[in-house]
């Protein structure tokens, strides 16, 4: 019983110090939507002043409406800007193979799509419809970033 006692003294011992260090994750949501033809709207802009621990856009939804048109919308994300580790990405977004609502306004709908772009200091995610059709455009983006507790 004397061992089983120390060895949880032990391991409770090897685990404070590490709890102590954790960092810890701040969620963050964003939304946004566009509707004006040949437009841009930003949908999350985040900025970190630290630099030290990496931080995620997770992922990304959006809802079109039931008479979108064909109707897409553009996704711009650029992470780290100004830095040496920018980066670029642009996703199209097409509802035509999105699920529609059975009730309620018919809508298309995307489930959440999994991005795991990581970023340490800015993350700027734009919508843009350019030549992409007209249409009241919905998006959400989810992240997290990573912080050392005081």
């Amino acid at each position: 019983m004397k061992t089983k006692q120390t060895l949880i003294a032990a391991l409770a011992g090897l685990t404070i110090p590490i709890a102590a260090t954790a960092n810890v994750a701040r969620v963050g949501y964003a939304y946004a939507q566009i509707y004006q033809a040949n437009s841009t709207v930003t949908l999350a802009n985040v900025s970190r002043n630290d630099g030290v621990n990496e931080s995620q856009l997770v992922g990304l939804k959006c809802i079109f409406p039931s008479n979108d048109s064909g109707a897409k919308v553009k996704v711009l994300i650029t992470t780290d800007a100004g830095t040496t580790n920018e980066k670029d990405l642009s996703i199209t977004v097409d509802p035509t193979y999105f699920q529609q609502e059975s009730t309620g306004a018919g809508q298309f709908l995307s489930d959440w799509v999994p991005l795991h772009v990581l970023f340490f200091h800015t993350l700027l995610v734009n919508l843009n419809n350019t030549n992409l059709g007209t249409a009241t455009i919905n998006c959400w983006a989810s992240y997290w970033t990573s912080v050392i507790p005081e």
